[in-house]
């Protein structure tokens, strides 16, 4: 394996829970060109890591729009050049983690191709479409979990579910300030907000939290949040 791609397009959560493959596939193929395929609003989360050697950025929004709108000349010029452009990669192998979304066929031009289903049951044109399948199982196993079968089916050994992320220079400037600033104090963040708000505390619990931490563990809390999350942090 000289090449590997894996395509992991959306939910900034689930793309970090996605990175043990990096890992696996690293252990058994060091010299492998690993490229990651994600959509442009989540892409950001991956700059930097160490083990993707080519982070392909996609604009899937606005490509799967000209199907929404049936302007099928378009997205079918669109799907082709997608398509040359990763075909052009040559790689040896690809995971694909959306296989349930029919049209993300078209970014797996490699001759073992791997489709990683997020449900225990299969679509009929499944098997001509990829060279391995792999169900969710039943009872189902954690996500992590789950994206390593993919790299099995590759004969990667069993790796640690150990998530990881790259840092940018842009973020290795802003910790070093941050500490200038702060000081050595040991801190923990909480990451509270989501997009989807159902998933989300009440800001009453996390501040019962901050507490928590600060009082057993003397532990001082950063809150990341986004401009729009930026009155509910305050809260």
């Amino acid at each position: 394996m000289k090449r590997i791609g894996i395509i992991k397009l959306w939910a900034l959560g689930d793309i970090v829970m996605a990175t043990p493959m990096l890992t696996a596939i690293r252990a058994k193929y060091p010299e492998c060109r690993i490229s990651w395929i994600v959509d442009e609003a989540h892409g950001e989360i991956l700059h930097g890591h160490p083990d993707i050697d080519d982070l392909v950025i996609l604009d899937t929004g606005s490509w799967r729009r000209l199907w929404r709108k049936a302007n099928y000349p378009a997205w079918i010029t669109r799907s082709r050049e997608i398509r040359q452009m990763l075909a052009a990669k040559e790689w040896d192998a690809v995971i694909n983690c959306h296989p349930d979304k029919w049209f993300t066929a078209i970014l797996c031009p490699a001759p073992l191709r791997i489709g990683l289903y997020p449900s225990p049951t299969l679509p009929a044109l499944t098997p001509r479409l990829y060279t391995h399948v792999i169900p969710d199982p039943r009872p189902q196993i954690h996500a992590t979990r789950h994206y390593l079968q993919a790299t099995q089916a590759l004969d990667c050994p069993d790796a640690s579910l150990r998530l990881t992320l790259g840092e940018t220079p842009e973020e290795s400037s802003f910790f070093e300030e941050f500490q200038q600033r702060h000081g050595s104090t040991p801190y923990a963040a909480i990451l509270p907000f989501t997009t989807a708000e159902n998933k989300c505390w009440e800001p009453e619990r996390y501040a019962a939290l901050a507490d928590t931490l600060w009082k057993n563990h003397s532990l001082q809390c950063i809150l990341p949040h986004s401009p729009k999350d930026e009155e509910a942090a305050h809260r």
